[in-house]
């Protein structure tokens, strides 16, 4: 008996490590928000990205995307979408690496230690203007949360699951795009830094890769 409750001790010291690290490499922001509580003192620490009008630098990241639920919807559906970053460059990046912006970010008016922000939509090229983005999500991090700030080693790839809305940031955008439904559309996803904590602004990091949808106008 000891020796087969040794075995079982000894495999699930084996296992436990490599589950761990697929976890820590994938953040679902599909689960359930957090409660928005914002405080209104204002703490000091941090500051706001560069805007001296240099160019922005070239992201660092490369995106593929992986998935999508479906590939027909209709004007207004929410999506589920996989993405992967992966790290570029030689040396460590830091991502943001949680939805609980008011946690992150407790106090207005202050960016805390090591806050970064960034938005990952998907978006699809327009005629008209080029390009038009779907609603998406948010992704945070600062010093105050352990864990929301993900240290990216070179070469390291990591997944998101977010949840989307084929709506287009304003009505004019999506009045635009339903007038020529029903169409198909290559989908890119991207990933955009919106604060560094006061270093510069990234440029957006668009998917080499796209996948084919097929958008209709909503049913009565």
């Amino acid at each position: 008996m000891k020796t087969g409750l040794t075995t079982i001790f000894c495999l699930c010291l084996m296992v436990g490590p490599t589950v761990q690290r697929q976890e820590d490499d994938f953040l679902d922001l599909t689960k359930i928000k957090p409660p928005k509580q914002r405080r209104t003192s204002i703490i000091a620490g941090g500051g706001m990205a560069s805007t001296d009008g240099s160019p922005s630098p070239k992201p660092r990241l490369k995106v593929t995307l992986l998935s999508l639920d479906k590939r027909s919807y209709q004007l207004g559906d929410k999506f589920i979408y996989e993405v992967m970053l992966e790290n570029i460059t030689e040396s460590v990046f830091v991502i943001p690496w949680t939805s609980d912006y008011y946690s992150v970010k407790p106090y207005e008016g202050s960016d805390p230690p090591g806050y970064v922000s960034a938005s990952l939509r998907l978006v699809i090229k327009d005629e008209v203007s080029g390009e038009a983005s779907a609603a998406g999500e948010g992704v945070y991090g600062s010093e105050l949360v352990p864990g929301s700030l993900k240290r990216l080693r070179p070469g390291q790839k990591v997944r998101i699951r977010a949840l989307g809305q084929w709506w287009f940031g304003s009505e004019e955008a999506t009045k635009r795009i339903m007038m020529k439904l029903p169409q198909a559309y290559d989908v890119q996803a991207r990933f955009s830094f919106l604060d560094v904590g006061g270093k510069p602004w990234y440029e957006p990091a668009l998917s080499a890769n796209s996948l084919s949808v097929e958008l209709r106008k909503r049913q009565q």
